[in-house]
């Protein structure tokens, strides 16, 4: 049920469903996705979860271990064998790097306005502030915070920073 609502009310928002009013939350036009491409926004979207996925097979390639690409509840990499302290760090892989990218994304002058940016920081904003609804059991999520030292924490930061990101590239020229 609260997946259903989370989805609903995040396809009202990017659908900009105003009736013609102009709506702003936190200072961003939400209209800002009726105006953009909407290939370069997907596209965008799709490189926010790549970039994700890239993380955690750097991890793994930099440690010398072996990972697959799977699909369970959506693309993700699996590693092969039970490293000790594989969850935690392959998952801080993962959501640091996309958050490094949207952060340098929505930062430089040249790219930060364009719907490519839009696309990949609501995409990571939407992924982090939807993870405990849709993959509370499993999961990156899973894995910070259920491992202690501070994991909820480490979480929000992540997702503070994504916020921020998506922030950052929807308040336009």
């Amino acid at each position: 049920m609260i997946k259903k609502l989370v989805l609903t009310i995040l396809i009202l928002m990017a659908t900009g469903c105003s009736g013609g009013f102009q709506v702003k939350m936190q200072g961003i036009d939400v209209n800002n996705f009726k105006k953009a491409d909407p290939m370069e926004v997907v596209t965008g979207a799709v490189a926010s979860l790549l970039v994700h996925e890239v993380g955690h097979m750097d991890y793994h390639e930099i440690r010398g271990q072996d990972w697959e690409l799977g699909f369970d509840k959506g693309l993700e990499v699996r590693y092969v064998e039970d490293y000790v302290g594989n969850a935690r760090w392959s998952t801080r892989s993962g959501l640091l790097l996309q958050s490094i990218v949207g952060l340098i994304l929505s930062q430089w002058d040249k790219i930060k306005d364009t719907d490519f940016t839009k696309g990949f920081t609501a995409f990571n904003t939407i992924q982090l502030m939807t993870y405990p609804a849709r993959r509370g059991d499993a999961g990156d999520y899973f894995n910070l915070t259920n491992s202690g030292n501070f994991g909820n924490g480490e979480f929000s930061f992540y997702t503070g920073l994504s916020l921020y990101n998506f922030h950052q590239a929807m308040k336009g020229k």
